[in-house]
């Protein structure tokens, strides 16, 4: 519910703060005290459009701020987790700051947001209601949803699982629509596939072949040269005349005889004998290489045509031989699913069907349930309007059948006949304030209501005589099921109420301010009550009477 507002330099408000309590929360004051103002400030914290004209005057900005306490919206809450906002403490705080500019700034506990999140979260905490726009109940799409929530959990479980399988089977008409849109060009793509896969497969690729056979052809066309100069070397190295490995034995042997006579020259031999070592092991590894070369012209010419073809292949489809490689594989996979496309839409179009014969029974079964629950409704909401002085009253819900979609296979919209001898028509079409007003309550009445918060912005306009008291009686019965904020100007009402705001205009050195007083004492809302019953009694009367309606509202 709504814990506490505060309003700062918005229209004739240059400071503000209230706290309403559970249950009935009435605002009195003289027309144009500026009652209505304090309900626009709430509309423009919780996400309703808004104008830069209400900033009061020499102000920079306006700001408004509505705090609500969570601990019995469990669903607000978990909707908060799921925007990443912390709320653990059970208390939100909504903030809209009206710029000068034009521009506006909306916070959730601090985070700013865009003002449509706020709407979204404050439209499960709060509904408001006027004498000439009655929020969700006149409208047609929300008669579904007040009628289904009066019918109960079956009923909403239902409409849940059609909701949830008229997705599922959008999302499958709409891969089933894309497949038979796709045929001709599948086939088309299908055939140009299967010619690039073959085409990558018959040239056998391998990712490092290239570099391979660059290697091979650089040593076929120098193979001559190549032979030549490690021949060189190994004769050097091992000739039978002054070959290095002839020199490095001498001076082995004669190093033997050095170390013989002097010991201490044991490190120089020591270098004499690794060299002879090395040259040995150089004379056994150039005459391995001697046997790899190979002087092959018809092999330099199949490297020559497998490295044409590799290039080819790079030219051709203008990636790298990783890149045609992976290719490849991507084709086969395209192939695959193409290949078994007209399958693949026979098996959807069976599961399709399948789905829509389950949503047809599913919303067989809502419209079953909806039309049962009808009569009694009706019956509920004539008995409403009878105490509220609408005894020809008569109300339907007009349930039409449609083809089957989330909601069901309904159409559903509340009908009305206020008066006997008229015929029913639409809810929205109902032209007199007053029976607006009382319809209205009629149907917040019988409906289960979730929203927690109710503001009533003097929809009791129009109402009067013994037709008020019981009106009154309708407010005062509904704040079991929820808070509600009202603006009235019925002293009926506003008996009733567990907090009392009276708001009163004033002009201070050229300037107009708007008060508001909460009504703690009896005399304070006794002489309230007494201003709102006018002065056609004498002033002690009308007190008395004020008097005694409080103590009847407080039975």
């Amino acid at each position: 519910m709504l814990s506490e507002l505060y309003i700062k330099n918005f229209a004739l408000i240059d400071e503000l703060y209230l706290e309403p309590g559970d249950g009935l929360n009435v605002i009195t004051g003289e027309t144009g005290a500026g009652k209505s103002i304090i309900l626009g400030a709430l509309a423009a914290a919780v996400g309703e459009k808004t104008d830069p004209q209400v900033i009061r005057k020499g102000a920079d900005k306006a700001t408004v701020e509505a705090v609500f306490d969570l601990s019995d919206s469990p669903d607000t809450r978990e909707k908060l987790a799921e925007l990443g906002m912390d709320c653990e403490d059970g208390i939100l705080v909504l903030t809209r700051e009206i710029h000068s500019s034009g521009r506006s700034t909306s916070r959730i506990n601090r985070h700013t947001v865009g003002a449509n999140v706020i709407k979204d979260i404050a439209a499960h905490l709060i509904d408001f209601h006027g004498q000439r726009d009655h929020g969700a109940v006149l409208a047609k799409s929300a008669h579904m949803n007040i009628f289904d929530n009066y019918c109960g959990e079956e009923v909403l479980s239902l409409k849940s699982e059609a909701a949830a399988l008229h997705g599922e089977l959008a999302e499958l008409e709409a891969k089933y629509e894309a497949i038979m849109k796709e045929g001709e060009q599948n086939a088309r793509l299908l055939e140009m596939y299967r010619f690039e896969a073959e085409d990558i497969k018959k040239a056998d690729l391998r990712e490092e072949e290239e570099e391979e056979l660059g290697l091979e052809r650089n040593r076929l066309a120098n193979a001559e040269k190549l032979y030549e100069y490690a021949a060189e070397i190994a004769n050097r190295l091992s000739g039978e005349e002054n070959s290095a490995r002839e020199m490095l034995g001498a001076a082995s042997a004669a190093a033997e005889r050095l170390v013989a006579a002097d010991p201490t020259a044991e490190e120089a031999a020591n270098e004499v004998r690794s060299a002879e070592a090395a040259c040995e092991e150089a004379s056994v590894l150039i005459r391995n290489y001697l046997d790899t070369v190979d002087i092959d012209p018809g092999r330099l010419e199949e490297v020559e045509a497998r490295l044409d073809t590799i290039s080819r292949m790079k030219r051709k489809y203008e990636k790298s031989v990783a890149e045609i490689i992976a290719y490849g594989d991507e084709l086969e996979e395209k192939i695959r699913i193409l290949s078994g496309a007209e399958e693949n839409g026979t098996g959807l179009l069976k599961t399709i069907n399948d789905k829509t014969a389950e949503l047809k029974a599913l919303c067989a079964r809502l419209t079953e349930l909806r039309k049962a629950n009808a009569e009694k409704f009706e019956k509920a909401i004539e008995g409403e309007l009878r105490d509220l002085a609408m005894p020809s009253a008569r109300f339907e819900v007009s349930i039409e059948p449609t083809e089957p979609k989330a909601t069901g296979a309904d159409d559903i919209e509340f009908m009305i006949s206020p008066n006997a001898g008229e015929d029913l028509k639409p809810l929205i079409k109902t032209a007199s304030g007053g029976e607006i007003s009382r319809i209205m309550l009629a149907i917040k009445t019988v409906a289960r209501c979730s929203i927690p918060t109710l503001v009533f912005d003097e929809i009791d306009s129009g109402i009067g005589g013994l037709t008020a008291g019981v009106f009154a009686s309708k407010i005062s019965d509904s704040v079991s099921k929820a808070q509600i904020i009202c603006i009235t100007h019925l002293a009926q009402v506003a008996c009733h109420a567990g907090r009392h705001f009276s708001v009163t205009k004033f002009e201070d050195e050229g300037n107009t301010h708007v008060h508001v007083r909460v009504l703690e004492t009896d005399d304070d809302k006794a002489a309230e009550l007494t201003r709102m019953l006018g002065s056609k009694m004498s002033s002690a009367t009308a007190v008395e009477h004020a008097r005694e309606m409080l103590k009847n509202a407080n039975k």
